[in-house]
């Protein structure tokens, strides 16, 4: 196992600056997952605790051990770091068999024959592809090709998994599978691993802790799924991790309206948010409810659009001329229940959880 440290990290490139003071720390042992946009520094990370590339500033250690470090200068080369590194793009040699494959590190390494087959049949067998030995690539699946590769990472006695996309090129089905796979081999192995992905579902589900970066390479926060999903910082978290409804509030004589249109928003403030006058409302499609009679709180409405994704419906729901949200109902509880609807048909929404924050035109930049 390995802990993984960084202290004040800086990099650049080109003048532009891709992370800037960043700190944190990954435990021993844990599926550490970073998410975020797309250019905003996720893959650097994995390519400095890699050692193919080099900080501008700070240090990075693994194990305890300082592999990089500008003050005092320290530079520890990648094959002595003990971090294997999976590629989206699967990375394995054409003319190689998967036991060709796998074994191949070893062979670099100069480990006896027989003891580098058993080492590489042990990591075979650890992903699944026992039986598979002799097979080519091209006469494998995508799902297949990309367990040859984290085997590979994994046969050669490494500390840290260290994962940049490695599901992106498999389909819906394969990267359910494989990212439970990915689970289970952290479980076996005790291995730290390091997900970097702008997927939040598989973040979701097989990180021990999640960090969110922003487009300017910070940390807005870190913490476990449950933490990060439940308890969003602020509305890029909050836009980041799930679908979500953003509406518009002022404040007007001690009552929420809605900013473009003036009607009253029936629900109230649910934390104290000193100082401001411009608001926005966090909402979930599935804490959005839909339904065919008027309430207390109920807002009105009217379907824009209907989409069946089989077991949820997708309702579009307009409540102004520029102003809609979504919700997502169970198909069997619409059934159940009648919350069915046609597009062009009223309705009326509630809203059964909300997140509030502050507003201003730098958020707006932001997450619009």
């Amino acid at each position: 196992m390995a802990n993984i440290l960084f202290k004040n990290v800086y990099k650049s490139f080109e003048n532009k600056d891709i992370l800037k003071d960043l700190s944190f720390e990954v435990n021993s042992g844990e599926c550490f997952t970073i998410v975020g946009p797309s250019g905003c520094g996720k893959t650097v990370v994995l390519r400095l605790i890699a050692g193919f590339e080099v900080p501008d500033k700070g240090s990075i250690s693994i194990s305890d051990n300082i592999v990089a470090s500008t003050n005092p200068k320290i530079f520890i080369q990648p094959e002595n770091r003990k971090a294997g590194v999976v590629f989206q793009d699967y990375a394995v040699w054409p003319h190689k068999t998967v036991m060709g494959n796998v074994i191949y590190p070893l062979e670099i390494q100069k480990i006896e024959k027989n003891e580098a087959k058993r080492r590489a049949q042990k990591s075979i067998d650890m992903v699944n592809l026992t039986g598979l030995e002799d097979r080519l690539p091209y006469q494998l699946s995508g799902g297949q090709q990309q367990r040859v590769a984290l085997s590979r990472a994994l046969v050669a006695d490494n500390n840290v998994l260290l994962l940049d996309e490695p599901l992106t090129n498999l389909d819906a089905n394969l990267r359910e599978e494989m990212r439970f796979e990915i689970k289970d081999i952290q479980r076996k192995t005790n291995n730290t691993i390091i997900y970097v992905t702008h997927d939040q579902e598989v973040a979701l589900a097989i990180s021990d802790r999640i960090a969110v970066m922003d487009n300017k390479g910070n940390f807005r926060k870190i913490g476990t799924p449950i933490e990060v999903y439940k308890n969003p910082i602020d509305p890029f978290v909050f836009k980041f991790l799930g679908l979500a409804n953003f509406i518009h509030l002022k404040m007007k004589d001690d009552k929420l309206i809605i900013f473009e249109n003036d009607k009253d928003f029936p629900y109230q403030l649910n934390k104290e948010i000193k100082g401001k006058d411009k608001f926005l409302a966090a909402i979930r499609p599935m804490d959005v409810d839909i339904s065919k009679t008027e309430s207390e709180k109920s807002i009105e409405g009217k379907i824009e659009r209907t989409s069946l994704l089989g077991a949820i419906i997708d309702y579009k729901i307009n409540i102004d001329e520029n102003i809609s949200v979504r919700s997502q109902i169970q198909t069997e509880e619409a059934h159940q229940n009648g919350y069915i609807f046609k597009e062009g048909e009223n309705c009326f929404i509630t809203f059964n959880d909300i997140i509030f924050y502050e507003n201003d035109d730098e958020i707006e930049k932001e997450i619009f």
